[in-house]
């Protein structure tokens, strides 16, 4: 597949953002919360030849995943640039590059249906993972369940998808005073983007 990163003579290869993620398509664990949406919606913004992203919401309270994204997700201010630029379009072209699937990172599969994942699989360039407690003091089940053995069901999300790579990000305290884009990239066995926040270690380089 088109976007593969390698080593060149032991130095980072020039990444090209646009060529690397244009037709991806993502599945994006955690994205309706307070680091989530700022993180696909600065994707999209950056990036719209982005095919798809699978955004994985919980329902609560009774309310489907469907509603929730209506009205929660949809009316976010996050979304005022990508507003801005497509008009009265914006609905339709939202609409065409996000799809809303149940689950929750603490199920199994983080939840996802086995006739979603059979849908998907194949399907998908890698599963990123912005779900996580966040709370400096969270009661520590809590903290277990989420922020630990979830991650075991991410990576088998990742594995059941086709073995695609996961990607993890860390928390908006990562990048310090900087206001700066910037790139790394670790050769080898794992590679790491980092703009403006973190996509930390997949398990192998998109080829």
């Amino acid at each position: 597949m088109a976007g593969s990163i390698r080593p060149t003579n032991g130095a980072a290869p020039k990444l090209d953002l646009k060529r690397m993620l244009s037709g991806r398509r993502l599945v994006v664990v955690g994205g309706t919360g307070f680091l989530g949406k700022v993180w696909w919606a600065f994707l999209l913004s950056r990036f719209p030849d982005i095919e798809r992203i699978y955004l994985v919401m919980r329902p609560k309270g009774g309310v489907s995943v469907e509603e929730r994204y209506e009205k929660d997700v949809e009316p976010s201010a996050v979304l005022d640039p990508l507003r801005t630029t497509h008009g009265t379009n914006f609905t339709h072209w939202i609409r065409g590059k996000l799809t809303v699937v149940a689950g929750d990172v603490v199920q199994p599969f983080c939840g996802m249906s086995s006739e979603m994942r059979d849908d998907l699989r194949g399907n998908i360039d890698a599963v990123v993972n912005v779900a996580g407690v966040v709370d400096f003091d969270p009661p520590l089940d809590e903290a277990l369940e989420v922020n630990a053995f979830g991650v075991q069901n991410l990576v088998a999300l990742a594995r059941d998808l086709g073995g695609v790579p996961l990607l993890h990000t860390s928390t908006c305290y990562v990048a310090g005073k900087s206001t700066r884009a910037s790139f790394r990239f670790r050769a080898r066995t794992s590679s790491t983007v980092r703009i403006g926040i973190r996509i930390a270690r997949s398990p192998s380089a998109w080829t």
